[in-house]
């Protein structure tokens, strides 16, 4: 249904941008919350959906969540226990970039 929604936007010369990628599954306090999360969880719950909506969608951009992430042998700042999703070099690099090549905003 995602994908549908996405070819229909992106039809129209509007860039489709699905949001919160992350573990994002609460609202208040956003900013001040870090996600612990393995490395599996991150890929095969989190990072799901945002996969079918590039790959099957089109998706050309998409947008992180607020929080912060950590995920164990990756995560490198210890100030927040985490680093913010926008910044995650794991979450952004390793992992989006690799499913569907799309600009993170």
């Amino acid at each position: 249904m995602v994908a549908n929604q996405i070819r229909g936007l992106q039809s129209e010369h509007v860039i489709a941008t699905p949001k919160h990628y992350g573990p994002y599954v609460k609202e208040d306090n956003r900013i001040s919350l870090t996600w612990f999360v393995s490395e599996r969880a991150l890929r095969e719950v989190y990072s799901v959906p945002f996969e079918f909506a590039l790959t099957e969608g089109g998706a050309r951009a998409i947008m992180t969540a607020y929080n912060a992430v950590h995920v164990p042998g990756f995560t490198t700042d210890a100030a927040y226990g985490g680093e913010r999703s926008a910044t995650n070099r794991h979450t952004i690099q390793d992992i989006v970039r690799t499913i569907g090549g799309s600009t993170v905003s």
